[in-house]
């Protein structure tokens, strides 16, 4: 058995319990909860390096939003800790958010409001040259690194919410999830790549549920519910974080229907305890390598 929470790791979220939406770090169990972040204009999304010495985070940042206008992405070095950067991007007004890093820490993946609809975009650091990876045809969002960095999962929008793959340049894209009358939000890999984990909802509104697909079945995708039928469900569930340790999963949750913290589950979702207790809006964790 892992220990609980992962190990010693730690968790980045975001909170508005100083006032402004900010990113929080905390130890796995949920103690030593400190603010990082003082943006003036609010600060979420944490997206850690793969080496968890720098966070990727946006602002500025007002509340929750599946679509973050005017937003711009930020890189901040927590060892030795200096100021946040913005990212160099081409100046736009319109957008950039859901920032994630490839597992070789070369590129940063994002979704973007520069065409007329989301698309996915990849920075890289090295030669800080910009590539478009979605071509802008559908609204695309909330892009997700295999372990392996050979392929990203992503959101794209029909009339439901499906989760699509492509290869790490935009190639080969391709449907995965199964045509199924529900929405997906925030796919997330396992760290050994067999799974992956997403958040489902109904067209209507309804308290979204975690779901999980084996990558084997690519042909044949089978949904599985997590936790399983006759077991106490979790939902719901939003914003999932898999622990490097691949036994744990951290994820938004409002059970009481109010009060949105951060949670803690087995991969298998047994065994759920709540890490943060304060009367603020938490959410989008992030566990740091």
């Amino acid at each position: 058995p892992t220990p609980f929470g992962g190990g010693e790791s730690q968790i980045a979220f975001t909170s508005n319990r100083s006032g402004t939406m900010q990113i929080w770090i905390m130890n796995a169990d949920g103690s030593n909860q400190v603010q990082l972040t003082h943006m003036t204009d609010g600060a979420c999304l944490p997206a850690w390096s793969p080496g968890g010495e720098l966070l990727a985070f946006i602002s500025p940042c007002a509340s929750k939003r599946e679509i973050y206008e005017g937003a711009q992405i930020y890189v901040w070095d927590l060892n030795p800790r200096t100021e946040p950067e913005p990212l160099p991007l081409p100046a736009s007004p319109a957008g950039d958010f859901y920032p994630v890093w490839s597992p070789d820490g070369t590129q940063i993946v994002f979704t973007t409001l520069r065409g007329t609809n989301s698309q996915i975009m990849a920075y890289n650091l090295a030669d800080e040259t910009l590539t478009q990876l979605t071509d802008g045809r559908y609204a695309d969002l909330q892009a997700s690194f295999s372990p392996d960095g050979t392929q990203i999962a992503f959101i794209r929008k029909f009339q439901f919410n499906q989760i699509w793959l492509m290869g790490r340049r935009g190639e080969f894209q391709a449907q995965f999830s199964p045509d199924v009358e529900v929405n997906h939000h925030w796919p997330v890999w396992t760290p050994d790549g067999a799974f992956l984990f997403a958040s489902q909802s109904s067209t209507s509104p309804s308290i979204p549920w975690l779901v999980a697909y084996k990558i084997e079945d690519r042909e044949v995708v089978e949904t599985r519910r997590i936790p399983g039928r006759g077991h106490p469900d979790i939902a719901p569930v939003a914003y999932p974080s898999i622990s490097p340790d691949g036994a744990w999963i951290a994820f938004e949750s409002w059970p009481e229907g109010t009060n949105h913290d951060i949670y803690l589950a087995g991969i298998n979702g047994a065994n759920r305890k709540r890490l943060t207790t304060d009367e603020s809006f938490d959410f989008a964790p992030a566990w740091r390598p």
